[in-house]
């Protein structure tokens, strides 16, 4: 999964939305100096802080979703073993 898609849940034909990011802006309808272009494209990017949320969310979905799916598939094996404090366990470390 690209870091686009985590984002945006589709594909990119670019590198971004060209027809999202105009729609974040002022319509631009003379020649602008560049310190006004700095500033519209900071505008653009304000949306930055609710991909990262929207990113954060999917991935943690996508891992509760795999550990679930980890667990359903390999039900059989794993056992919950509760061992109290102070008692010996011996484990085998077996190199392959």
């Amino acid at each position: 999964m690209s870091p686009f898609y985590a984002a945006h849940g589709v594909e990119p034909l670019l590198l971004f939305d060209i027809t999202e990011v105009t729609f974040l802006v002022h319509k631009i309808t003379t020649h602008l100096p560049m310190a006004n272009l700095l500033a519209i494209r900071a505008q653009m990017l304000q949306k930055h802080k609710d991909n990262l949320a929207r990113i954060h969310n999917r991935v943690l979905a996508a891992h509760y979703t795999s550990a679930w799916d980890f667990e359903k598939q390999n039900i059989n094996r794993i056992q919950d073993y509760s061992f109290d404090s102070g008692e010996l366990v011996l484990v085998l470390d077996k190199k392959i």
